[in-house]
């Protein structure tokens, strides 16, 4: 299943990917009880030929393998006239096979755009020196 959000901020382009070169994604983690459960990984930056910078990112629970989806997302960054542009385009699969699948269409498909929403939130966080700045996340 498909998720997707975005942001944008106030804060240049140059300000953000000096964050991200920083390699300010990688302190992240998840809110509340999930530090114990959920790992996230975070890959390198990667240069597009459109002037964008796309960061790969993992997250799962590995103690619940099968129980909790797996997501594999891109951060994107891109310069936005007046500040930055962040989204975050991911796919997972639901758990427990045919009965997840059933369950993700009826409601863990919004858990799932909610939890990715948060995800953003704290990359968004972790990027930008002004995280008040932000329209574009609900």
């Amino acid at each position: 299943m498909f998720v997707y959000d975005f942001a944008h901020v106030a804060t240049p382009f140059d300000e953000v990917l000096d964050h991200v070169l920083a390699g300010d994604l990688a302190a992240l983690a998840p809110d509340g009880d999930a530090p114990r459960l959920v790992e996230l990984q975070v890959g390198r930056a990667r240069a597009q030929q459109d002037g964008t910078v796309s960061i790969p990112i993992r997250w799962a629970a590995p103690r619940l393998h099968g129980l909790y989806p797996e997501m594999q997302a891109d951060v994107s960054i891109a310069p936005l006239e007046g500040g930055t542009y962040i989204s975050l385009r991911g796919n997972y699969a639901p758990p427990l096979g045919k009965m997840g699948a059933a369950a993700d269409r009826y409601a863990m498909h919004r858990l799932a755009e909610v939890h990715a929403r948060g995800v953003l939130r704290r990359i968004v966080t972790a990027l930008v020196e002004r995280p008040t700045a932000i329209t574009g996340l609900a």
